[in-house]
């Protein structure tokens, strides 16, 4: 059982009808002589079916004394991709770790979630020359800005499902031309000092701009710079066409996953149903 129970359940109900592209867990065209759900049982046509078609245990069959065959939607697994993407900082390497590390955690949590063992989850990292992909199981796309990471991703989630785990900050996918993100999930991962700033410091915020939280309003007003930040980082990827749930590292989970489970997963699984009741 996977630790993102919605989200896994939310993954077994997609269907063909809902996502063309990949195939979904049951096909909409009719086919014989395949696994799948019953619609029928047909007579037998030597003209268009094969003998391996033929169902020894149909019900029409003995009653009539007649050869039949199956006829079913086809069960066909499910495929999606789960892309992390992470620019880093020079200037807030710990930060940065923190994240990449949180991306790599989902990433982990999502391929577990899905439902059946034909279903497949390709995995690819996209990221700057330097950085090292220690899963073999992942792909690695080296970039060289932003803009680059922006059109390869969008390449990765032109067709079918995909969940892309990033802080979005260095990703510009709202800029891509023809970007297509039908049925794409957005998870933005965050480190807690991305969403609220402690009192009684001076944080620099790159250049030579610093936030001082040293008196109330000095922490409040950086707070709401950093709040608009995470809102306008959000809203540039829903224009896109993302579909976004929210993820933020929690310290009390650092031995296990580095999130709170049960949070991540109702975030996602509803990202998920948004994402995909449109192509239904």
């Amino acid at each position: 059982m996977s630790r993102l129970v919605q989200t896994e359940a939310m993954l077994a109900d997609l269907s063909a009808l809902e996502l063309p592209q990949l195939g979904g867990h049951y096909g909409n065209d009719p086919s014989v002589g395949v696994p799948g759900r019953l619609l029928a049982e047909i007579p037998y046509n030597p003209a268009q079916h094969l003998p391996t078609h033929i169902n020894p245990l149909s019900v029409m069959g003995q009653a009539t004394d007649q050869l039949y065959v199956r006829e079913v939607l086809p069960r066909l697994p499910l495929s999606m991709r789960v892309i992390t993407q992470h620019s880093r900082n020079k200037t807030d390497s710990v930060i940065d770790n923190h994240k990449l590390y949180l991306a790599e955690r989902l990433k982990d949590a999502i391929s577990e979630a899905v439902p059946h063992t034909s279903d497949k989850v390709f995995a690819y990292h996209v990221g700057n020359s330097g950085e090292v992909v220690s899963d073999y199981d992942t792909d690695f796309i080296e970039v060289g800005d932003d803009s680059e990471a922006a059109i390869a991703v969008a390449d990765l989630c032109r067709d079918g499902l995909a969940f892309v785990i990033s802080d979005f900050s260095h990703l510009p996918l709202h800029e891509v031309e023809n970007g297509h993100f039908e049925a794409t999930v957005g998870i933005k991962v965050n480190h807690p000092s991305d969403l609220g700033f402690l009192p009684d410091g001076v944080y620099a915020l790159g250049g030579e701009a610093e936030a001082d939280t040293r008196t109330v309003k000095g922490q409040n007003d950086a707070n709401v710079m950093l709040a608009n930040y995470d809102n306008l980082l959000k809203t540039r990827m829903k224009q896109a066409g993302l579909v976004m749930a929210q993820v933020v590292l929690d310290h009390r989970y650092a031995q296990a996953s580095g999130f709170d489970i049960s949070a991540a997963d109702e975030s996602i699984a509803q990202a998920i149903r948004q994402a995909t009741t449109h192509l239904a």
